[in-house]
């Protein structure tokens, strides 16, 4: 999956941990990306003492800019798309106060028919880090928005999770877990956007704005 290319987040050149957050969105942003690189940085951000992880930093807005593979981003979507008829486009994440969480999906289709959204509506907790463990977000889908804006059931309401990783404008998410499984080796990078950048990137999908 290789979502539209972003534009470069402003980034505090003199913080270590900031150079490493720009310099994993740059790879990201890579027509032809380096796992290996992806990953490297990644570690080094894990490792950071300096790396947020609280609850505020993973507020707001964010864009997909990096799946690992298609099993890692499968509870992130409606599992609705069916190739070739139709393909991910995109997928936007927004994540309120309230614990509750919006996982966007833009659904490219096939022929003379417009794109479509759909959207997972979902409630979230941020898992603390114990000694020697890392953080991890959790979430558990409540219903799903059709194209149309209907509610339905979601794909699965089992409870999903994984380890956080919150560094200024990016957010990763690995080892992604589902219902009792074990983490599988997986990690999803999402860049913070602002909601007027989230709006004009939906109009530019051509989907109804949110």
């Amino acid at each position: 999956l290789q979502p539209p290319l972003l534009r470069r987040s402003r980034e505090h050149r003199h913080s270590p941990a900031l150079c490493k957050t720009a310099a994993l969105e740059e790879e990201c942003r890579k027509p032809e990306r380096s796992l290996g690189r992806i990953a490297e940085l990644v570690e080094t951000l894990a490792a950071d003492p300096v790396v947020a992880r609280p609850k505020k930093a993973v507020l707001g807005d964010w864009r997909l800019v990096f799946a690992s593979n298609e099993e890692a981003l499968a509870p992130f979507t409606s599992r609705c798309v069916s190739p070739p008829f139709g393909v991910v486009e995109d997928i936007f994440c927004r994540i309120d106060r309230g614990n509750d969480m919006r996982i966007i999906e833009v659904e490219r289709r096939v022929g003379p028919f417009g794109n479509a959204k759909r959207a997972l509506q979902a409630r979230y907790d941020i898992v603390a880090a114990g000694k020697g463990s890392a953080d991890r977000l959790a979430f558990q889908a409540r219903w799903m928005d059709d194209p149309s804006g209907r509610e339905t059931e979601p794909p699965s309401k089992e409870k999903v999770s994984a380890e956080l990783i919150a560094a200024g404008s990016l957010i990763v998410l690995r080892d992604i877990a589902t219902g009792s499984g074990s983490p599988a080796s997986s990690c999803l990078v999402f860049s913070r956007l602002s909601p007027k950048q989230l709006a004009r990137a939906l109009d530019d999908l051509g989907v109804k704005k949110e």
